[in-house]
């Protein structure tokens, strides 16, 4: 291993324990926070902030609905991916020299294909949602 690799993977491995003791300062000074709330003398910026702090230490789960679209996008990337795969590899339409460069070109091809076809899905939700307002 090279020892600027070694230096990032250090590195990398320091910031996430940065980032989980910040987590968790965060977390307590929240707890701290709850604690101390009196809703009765409250200011408007104190209530965003308890409301803040709530949300952090009891965040709500995934509805049912967003979670299938989480699934349904999941399976919408595999099976463009795989179908661009077999596609470029039958077609060669970038010239790809057999399975490796079918599976990169195909790959990508059908996850581009599933980037697009998930925004207009988001666009479409976005625009339900919007009328039924």
């Amino acid at each position: 291993m090279s020892a600027s690799t070694a230096i990032a993977l250090s590195a990398n491995s320091t910031a996430i324990a940065a980032n989980a003791i910040a987590q968790e300062a965060s977390r307590k000074a929240c707890l701290g926070y709850v604690r101390g709330y009196n809703h009765d003398v409250a200011t408007v910026e104190e209530m965003r902030e308890y409301a803040g702090c709530i949300e952090k230490l009891h965040p709500a789960a995934l509805e049912e609905g967003s979670l299938l679209v989480v699934k349904i996008m999941i399976l919408i990337v595999f099976a463009t991916t795989i179908g661009g795969v077999f596609y470029e590899k039958r077609h060669r339409v970038w010239l790809s020299k057999g399975w490796v460069g079918a599976i990169i070109l195909g790959g990508l091809s059908g996850l581009g294909a599933s980037l697009v076809g998930g925004l207009v899905l988001f666009l479409i939700g976005k625009g339900i949602t919007t009328l039924m307002k």
